[in-house]
């Protein structure tokens, strides 16, 4: 109940977005059955078209105490919850974990479950029998001491441990400004150090008495005292935050501690859409780390349809840059070119709006000269430098023999495109 409803919030995204994973971070076994927690993650992935992924935990035992929910037997309740909702999105009948033959009224594609854990019998037990384990963490300290415990529980169960995702639910918040940034973060910090168990405080240095002082301000709302109590070692300790490069570095650090995937938790930044996009194209999505600085992407686009779009989200991964040249584009209103130059553009622009890649490219018309000879000396005129050609036009791969242009024929786009 601290929280806008999950469920309510994935079936919007469901509807408004086309590729990322959607899932819970993390649903209990103690507010919601079960059995409708398996109804309600399989509508999530129809509505998504297979991109759901279920998050489950223990829960936190001071919101259970003010709700009045007894946080009895935590591990045997995430694991027969577990073992219940793979039941019920199979369509098996279900008689473990206080059910009677329950059976699910549809059908579903398979579903990730991921458990969040903390402690070691948790972090054994995810092994086991999870696809993956959320770790509400951001140090590389306490993956040193999660991921050994995850392989164990994987061993134990006959489990490769590489089958299993170590997944670092990391408080991140980032800003081109690093104070703004880690203050942002202090209130998530705050409420992670009030929950955090002694020993972890301990591994970051942590005393008792400081995480008592930040308990006792939550349980008043005073949430204004809780972050001035929050130190620059709570902040390293349970936060990714600062600038973009040192967030980097940070998940640099984790990935070579054996975490897998990098969860990118609140409090985001202070300006959120803004830390989003540096997120994408700083942190995770580092563009410094791609091969080509450049490229150029040569087509009629007659019309740019969704074999185009796939080869220029395969290019992505390549370059920093993207030119988009629209050949032929003083053609128009004929059989073979119906689209003018114009109406190309708008095509091609609307479509990378709608996949959050106009910041990653600039589209420019190209008039054809029809003389082969000088083709390559007129592109290069009309653009700027560039590292690399891709083009699905065997003509043009032909003519671009430096930089070497790059065949892009197997995407299946027709050799007119």
């Amino acid at each position: 109940y601290n929280n806008r409803d999950v469920w309510t919030t994935l079936a919007v995204l469901s509807m408004v977005t086309n590729k990322i994973s959607l899932g819970t971070g993390v649903t209990n076994p103690y507010t919601r059955n079960a059995a409708i927690t398996a109804s309600s993650i399989a509508s999530i992935n129809e509505l998504s078209g297979g991109r759901a992924i279920l998050g489950i935990g223990p829960g936190d035992k001071a919101t259970f105490e003010k709700m009045g929910i007894d946080w009895d037997k935590p591990l045997t309740r995430v694991k027969e919850s577990v073992q219940a909702i793979r039941a019920f999105l199979a369509r098996e009948q279900v008689n473990q974990a206080g059910f009677k033959g329950a059976q699910m009224a549809f059908a579903t594609s398979k579903i990730p479950i991921y458990i969040g854990a903390q402690g070691p019998k948790m972090l054994e037990l995810a092994g086991a029998i999870a696809d993956g384990v959320l770790i509400n963490a951001s140090h590389p300290e306490d993956f040193k001491f999660a991921v050994p415990m995850i392989r164990q529980g994987a061993e134990k169960a006959g489990r490769k441990p590489e089958d299993v995702q170590v997944c670092a639910y990391a408080s991140f918040s980032t800003d081109k400004d690093p104070a703004k940034a880690i203050n942002a973060s202090k209130i998530v910090v705050a409420f992670i150090v009030a929950g955090s168990p002694e020993n972890v405080l301990e591994r970051h240095g942590i005393g008792m008495n400081e995480a008592k002082t930040i308990s006792e301000a939550i349980a008043k709302y005073d949430f204004k005292a809780a972050m001035a109590a929050v130190t620059t070692k709570m902040t390293e300790a349970f936060s990714v935050s600062g600038a973009p490069a040192d967030c980097r570095a940070r998940v640099d650090e984790l990935l070579g501690t054996g975490v897998t995937q990098i969860v990118v938790g609140s409090p985001i930044g202070p300006n959120k859409e803004s830390a989003i996009k540096l997120i994408g194209k700083q942190v995770i999505g580092k563009q410094g780390d791609l091969k080509i600085k450049r490229a150029l992407y040569i087509g009629r686009f007659q019309p740019y349809h969704l074999g185009h779009q796939a080869v220029l989200e395969k290019i992505v991964k390549d370059a920093e840059e993207i030119v988009i040249v629209i050949g032929s584009a003083q053609e128009s209103h004929t059989s073979e070119n119906p689209f003018t130059g114009g109406e190309r553009m708008e095509m091609i622009y609307a479509a990378l709006d709608e996949s959050d890649l106009r910041e990653r490219c600039v589209v420019t018309p190209l008039q054809d000269i029809k003389r082969n000879s000088v083709w390559v000396s007129h592109l290069q005129s009309m653009v700027p430098r560039f590292d690399a050609v891709y083009s699905n036009n065997p003509l043009v791969c032909l003519l671009y023999t430096s930089p070497s242009p790059r065949d892009l024929s197997t995407s299946r786009m027709p050799s007119s495109a």
